[in-house]
């Protein structure tokens, strides 16, 4: 069904392509047992401050950022694939993923 859908998807509206695989990596990553456990860690980690600050008041925005990462990856893997450009050069991916990252910080 998932290919059905995808093979579809890919043919009559190229331009959702990225914006569903972000989506999808997005809510998937939600889903994952190991995110799961990493808020029930937040309660137990007392003993480990790094631990205690990412995942005590930054719980929320530690998941989301895992997720958006994990999103952004399926959404530049799509596009590659979608549009045939899978030797797309190195460079012209990792620099604006590069000055994004220095904006942010």
């Amino acid at each position: 069904v998932g290919d059905l859908i995808g093979r579809r998807l890919v043919h009559s509206q190229p331009r959702l392509v990225p914006s569903v695989a972000f989506t999808l990596g997005l809510l998937l990553t939600f889903g994952e047992p190991a995110i799961g456990s990493l808020i029930e860690l937040s309660y137990e980690a007392w003993d480990f401050p790094e631990i205690q600050a990412l995942l005590g008041k930054h719980q929320i925005l530690t998941v989301v950022s895992i997720g958006a990462g994990v999103g952004l990856a399926m959404a530049v893997g799509a596009t590659r694939l979608s549009s045939g450009a899978t030797k797309l050069p190195l460079w012209r991916l990792v620099s604006p993923l590069a000055l994004l990252c220095l904006l942010s910080t």
